[in-house]
């Protein structure tokens, strides 16, 4: 976002790039897949009808009064990260640093690649302590997740400099948002002649509601400069809760049949003191700072928004920032067999029932799944597929108290565009029947 010869400008490819890409993060569409715990995950989700003891608590609560289920069990913590892209590949952020020195025809397949501009998408999830006693349980966990988009003209203006002459580079669609909240969780079930019912209570507790735009460049031809506003509107705090209801039995000793309808009765009320980042970029700023210096820049110029004097292009950045921020009802339905002791075969299904940006993107999915577990080490793989196109393949291990779990996403969307990413969790656990 410079107006400079296009010589001049392809020696700060690198540094405007890294720069884009530290805002984009640091703004953060909600529509990335919510990671799974790394059971869970390795199984590729299908794990209603395994899970047992803490595991049940965000997930199956009436699973925790199941008579086969460890008298106290305990996870610390469970860490999962997850990202997405649309059009490029890891393989291609790796190439565009060095994006200079590639040769032309690499230059112009990247540069295709940005044809319909891009979307990149994170989500993060952190049950740090859950806890099961019997058919009690407990859990804290936190939730980060976000996106944000960057318009073909942006790319191919970082990638190949800036046109002479040209005055029509458009941002686009360029936004993103964000949202990070805490979630505090108590579980009760009871066995009732043979069946299990129970809950889950959720007080959640919002930290932040992100929503950014960059706007338009304003080109001064003859200053030989640029400048474009990225502005960011804040919500800090607020309050809500939830309730999950599930059951489950077992007709047959092998056999487990659980189901649950998460958020059941929700509500989020995000605080309305509301903050703004208002940054200007110019040549100077791009052409001199480090791309941290320019996001110590940008977090620098936060200050309370004023309700009395709100610019136009604050307005239009807040406009949707509370649009859909709560969280959707979800059913979810799942069978697991187990042949032997140590081995547990399942399948689950999935569906969205309400509107809510703050969970999966999915809003159907279907997995299955294997565990086999020998002495120590467990072993899992799992497959799942969504109503949209999208399918996740996972695996995952356990060695010990150690679980870990991994998986490739891909979707395409009716233009052919593939969104492709990588989900990792791995976390501690262990539970004793004594």
């Amino acid at each position: 976002m410079m107006l400079q010869t296009t010589e001049t400008m392809k020696k700060v490819n690198t540094l405007a790039f890294g720069t884009v890409t530290l805002l984009l993060l640091g703004a953060g569409q909600v529509d990335a897949q919510i990671p799974a715990g790394p059971r869970e995950l390795g199984m590729g989700g299908a794990y209603m009808g395994v899970a047992r003891g803490y595991e049940s608590v965000f997930l199956a609560p009436a699973n925790l009064a199941l008579l086969d289920g460890p008298n106290w069990s305990l996870g610390f913590p469970q860490v999962a990260v997850g990202g997405s892209v649309s059009g490029p590949e890891l393989t291609d952020f790796i190439d565009i640093v060095d994006y200079d020195d590639l040769e032309d025809s690499r230059q112009d397949e990247l540069l295709g690649l940005f044809d319909n501009g891009t979307e990149g998408s994170f989500a993060f999830r952190a049950p740090l302590l859950t806890f099961s006693s019997g058919s009690f349980g407990l859990g804290v966990s936190y939730s980060a997740l976000g996106s944000h988009t960057l318009s073909q003209d942006l790319a191919e203006l970082f990638l190949e400099g800036y046109e002479d002459g040209r005055t029509d580079y458009s941002v686009g669609d360029t936004y993103g948002q964000r949202a990070t909240f805490w979630d505090f969780a108590a579980s009760y079930a009871r066995n009732i002649a043979g069946i299990s019912v129970g809950g889950t209570a959720h007080y959640i507790m919002p930290r932040t509601l992100v929503r950014t735009r960059l706007f338009e460049p304003q080109v001064d031809l003859e200053a030989q400069d640029v400048t474009v506003n990225y502005v960011g509107v804040i919500s800090k705090g607020g309050s809500g809760y939830s309730l999950d209801l599930g059951a489950a039995f077992k007709p047959h000793p092998s056999l487990t049949v659980s189901g649950a309808v998460s958020n059941v009765t929700s509500q989020i009320n995000w605080s309305e003191d509301l903050y703004v980042r208002d940054f200007t970029l110019d040549r100077d700023i791009i052409d001199n700072a480090t791309p941290q210096d320019i996001l110590n820049r940008y977090e620098a110029t936060e200050a309370p928004l004023d309700p009395t004097a709100v610019p136009l292009r604050v307005f239009e950045a807040a406009e949707l920032l509370y649009d859909e921020a709560y969280l959707p009802a979800v059913s979810r339905l799942g069978v697991a067999w187990s042949p032997a002791a140590r081995t547990h075969i399942a399948a689950d299904v999935h569906n969205k029932l309400t509107e809510g940006r703050l969970a999966e993107a999915w809003d159907q999915r279907i997995s299955v799944g294997v565990q086999q577990s020998l002495w120590i080490l467990g072993l899992r793989a799992g497959y799942s597929t969504a109503n949209d196109g999208g399918n996740m393949v996972t695996g995952g291990f356990s060695l010990g108290p150690l679980d870990v779990g991994v998986a490739k996403y891909q979707q395409k969307d009716a233009g052919d565009i593939a969104t492709r990413g990588w989900i990792a969790t791995f976390g501690l656990g262990m539970d004793q029947n004594f």
